[in-house]
């Protein structure tokens, strides 16, 4: 089975519980046989090279995206937000926000179609 895995942060190699959980997930998966990738977000403090560096260690293909917090930079803003998350309700999560990003979306789309 083909299998995407998507994750906020992927740290290589993992610093606590939550980074570890991932990790075990991942290696776990591998090892059931399964097809397995990954797709994250790069954070501020992390080089461009941590995809290369991720992939090495985990031995699976990872796909890094650079992380923007969208922030309200006025009343206008927030407002449109509000009426796009009315429309589509899975953006009233503060967590789904970064992902209706079109550089997201594409870098999806090209995850999935490999």
């Amino acid at each position: 089975m083909r299998i995407l895995v998507t994750t906020p942060f992927l740290a290589v190699p993992p610093r606590g519980a939550c980074e570890n959980d991932r990790m075990v997930g991942i290696q776990q998966l591998t090892r059931l046989g399964h097809d397995v990738r990954v797709f994250s977000f790069l954070a501020a403090h992390q080089t461009p090279t941590f995809e290369r560096e991720a992939t090495t260690y985990l031995g699976r293909p990872v796909q890094c995206v650079d992380y923007h917090p969208l922030r309200p930079t006025s009343v206008r803003a927030v407002w449109r937000r509000l009426v796009a998350a009315g429309h589509h309700p899975a953006l009233l999560d503060g967590a789904a926000l970064p992902h209706a990003q079109l550089e997201v979306i594409e870098a999806f789309d090209t995850a999935l179609s490999r």
